[in-house]
């Protein structure tokens, strides 16, 4: 006789209980156990980059602590980023592009000369 569960109902208790422990888990402690950090280890990783972020240098915002920046590829962090820095490499997609833009960017651009319009007669 079947009772109409896939799985054993132990299985589905075990899944519930994760689930559940999941959402009673902060956004920060979601994010550290993603990428499998320690509170303390996070916290080393702040204090090596003084408390600010490893890209603009800002401290983090009242009401979100920073991203964990890893290689894709390798797995291995490589510091903390703010949320806008960090969804800006997220744009870059770690290819060749972001270094292009970091040596535009460090290069001194100040920008293009751009000629005031000319009013046209009778104007106010």
């Amino acid at each position: 006789m079947s009772s109409g569960f896939r799985h054993s109902p132990d299985a589905a208790t075990a899944v519930n209980l994760k689930a559940r422990a999941a959402r009673l888990m902060t956004p920060r402690a979601r994010r550290l156990a993603k990428y499998g950090l320690s509170e303390g280890q996070y916290l080393m990783i702040l204090a090596t980059q003084q408390g600010k972020c490893a890209i603009c240098e800002r401290l983090p915002s009242s009401t979100r602590s920073f991203d964990v920046d890893h290689c894709h590829r390798t797995g291995r962090i490589r510091g903390l980023l703010c949320f806008l820095c960090n969804k800006g490499l997220g744009y870059f997609r770690e290819s060749e592009h972001l270094y292009r833009a970091g040596r535009y960017f460090s290069a001194g651009h100040t920008g293009f000369y751009m000629p005031k319009k000319k009013r046209k007669k009778g104007a106010a």
